[in-house]
């Protein structure tokens, strides 16, 4: 795999994840805090978002900008939206 997809999925896997422990109803807000129902729980927390972490600094340092791809796409889409238009 390349840099980038390695990348990518660090980041969606810990989206993922944090996604997960949120909505099975584990965690509760409370006077400002979140508070896990155990420490596995925490702990997954933390590991999700250091994965969401380390896959966005690993394709902003190693893989180079993430825009360097994206523009010349935008850049097309715009001009056949406007030749469309």
């Amino acid at each position: 795999m390349t840099c980038a997809k390695i990348a990518l999925a660090l980041s969606v896997l810990g989206m993922v994840g944090a996604g997960v422990t949120l909505s099975m109803g584990v965690v509760a807000f409370y006077g400002g805090r979140l508070h896990f129902q155990s420490i596995w729980w925490r702990l997954s927390w933390w590991d999700s978002w250091l994965s969401f972490l380390v896959g966005i600094a690993l394709w902003a340092f190693f893989c180079g900008s993430p825009t360097n791809d994206l523009m010349p796409k935008i850049g097309l889409m715009y001009r056949v939206w406007m030749a469309c238009s």
